[in-house]
């Protein structure tokens, strides 16, 4: 009897979506379009020592807390150009002409969030924008129960010099505009802030996907005090989250985006709340909207289930926040199982029927906003219009979403090399929807 075959499971190298898609392997898989050099953009990874580890001999004021056989690491920072981006530097240069500015996006994650989130083809048409993509370190399980905490990992501005010099992008002037943080990459990005690592003065917007915290840690420099919270932060009752600790709090957060505003007073700070785990709540809110989140942010959109626990909260914002994250749910597994298909993984006959009857309806990436105000900003169809539009198709996908769940998970579709179980996929994927709306 021959042995069954292993599995096939989604690789870093290849296309996780179809607008990235270059030349069919025979394995069925697709390469990533932006791999090939006639695209002319630059992808490239660069090496250097986190600026926030605690054991380097010019150390910061606010130091993450890292374990010292983890101490002077490199981390991997990996940047993307895209073609206009070299083709205007590189004529500048040959022409004698100024150094031209080009924008910088950088995005604190966990590590290959270009890849896993299709962000080549978000910033494929950008002219004068490149993005950095800086690695974070998540919670480490031990033999014995023992685990390894999270930390951040900061870029510097000479830093992000010399990842445009590898990159062969020296002829030009850098202005960092955007900062924006996934998952653990919060912490890189608000202790890059709070240790004055990054100039402030063109920071246009700062953007938490799904990671909205108060920051607990690391704890403040000697004699600085914490900053007061604003009224939607504050929560001087029970707090279910982390029972009260919240009251000794260096409040990171709020300290970071206080330095953000101090010097770009007009600077946009938005949040995407998906998650419990990502944007958790005080289930004891002490605000007059019963959905209070730990952190404020001026720009919330709101894209979760509301806990059972909040009984405060009105029906019908519940239901409507609840099909929310059903459509949001139904829109992600299916763009991932109809790749699936193109890739080969499984054949069309092994998707559940409900997402199947959904394919003809999956609009672009790009082609649906996240909320109401940014559809009408961006002239294209708010989630909650394509919600209502396919609400039957969508209502029929909810038997079928753990079966859905395992064939994305099964086959590493969101993420290669891991798995954390079913029903990551909310966290994990919905950056590559709606990524284009802020990080440009």
């Amino acid at each position: 009897m021959s042995p069954k075959p292993e599995r096939r499971t989604r690789q870093f190298d290849e296309a996780f979506f179809e607008d990235e898609f270059g030349v069919q392997k025979p394995t069925g898989s697709h390469t990533n379009r932006f791999e090939d050099p006639a695209s002319g953009s630059v992808y490239r990874p660069v090496d250097l020592l986190n600026p926030l580890d605690p054991g380097r001999v010019a150390k910061v004021p606010q130091p993450e807390v890292i374990p010292p056989n983890r101490q002077l690491e490199n981390s991997t920072y990996w940047i993307f150009a895209p073609r206009a981006v070299v083709q205007t530097v590189a004529a500048a240069e040959r022409e004698r002409r100024p150094k031209p500015r080009i924008n910088v996006t950088v995005l604190w994650g966990v590590g290959g969030e270009i890849d896993a989130h299709g962000l080549r083809a978000v910033f494929e048409h950008a002219s004068s924008t490149v993005i950095i993509n800086v690695t974070g370190r998540e919670s480490e399980n031990l033999p014995g129960g023992k685990q390894i905490p999270p930390w951040g990992v900061g870029i510097k501005s000479n830093q992000v010099r010399k990842i445009l010099n590898t990159a062969g992008l020296d002829y030009l002037e850098p202005s960092v505009r955007i900062l924006a943080a996934y998952s653990t990459g919060y912490r890189g990005m608000i202790q890059s802030i709070n240790n004055d690592l990054l100039p402030l003065k063109d920071v246009a917007r700062v953007v938490f996907f799904d990671c909205l915290y108060r920051a607990d840690g690391p704890p403040l420099p000697r004699g600085e005090a914490p900053p007061k919270p604003l009224p939607d932060e504050l929560n001087p009752g029970p707090d279910e989250i982390d029972k009260g600790t919240h009251r000794n709090s260096p409040l990171n957060t709020r300290r970071a985006l206080n330095k953000v505003l101090a010097a770009q007073p007009r600077a946009d700070i938005i949040a995407y709340s998906v998650t419990g785990g990502g944007s958790p709540l005080y289930l004891h809110p002490s605000t007059a909207d019963p959905v209070q989140h730990v952190a404020y942010a001026p720009t919330l959109i709101e894209l979760r289930n509301i806990p059972p626990g909040l009984k405060t909260v009105r029906p019908q914002r519940r239901e409507a926040s609840n099909l929310l994250n059903q459509a949001l749910r139904a829109l992600i597994l299916t763009r991932y199982l109809r790749t699936g298909v193109q890739d080969k993984f499984f054949p069309d006959n092994a998707v559940p029927g409900p997402y199947r009857d959904l394919f003809p309806m999956l609009p672009r990436r790009g082609e649906v906003a996240s909320s109401e105000t940014t559809g009408r900003i961006r002239g294209v169809k708010p989630l909650a219009v394509w919600q209502r539009e396919n609400k039957a198709r969508i209502d029929d996908t909810v038997k079928y979403v753990a079966d859905a769940q395992k064939l994305v998970a099964d086959h590493r579709l969101v993420l290669p090399g891991e798995s954390r179980g079913i029903g990551e996929e909310l966290h994990r994927a919905f950056v590559g929807e709606f990524g284009w709306e802020f990080l440009l």
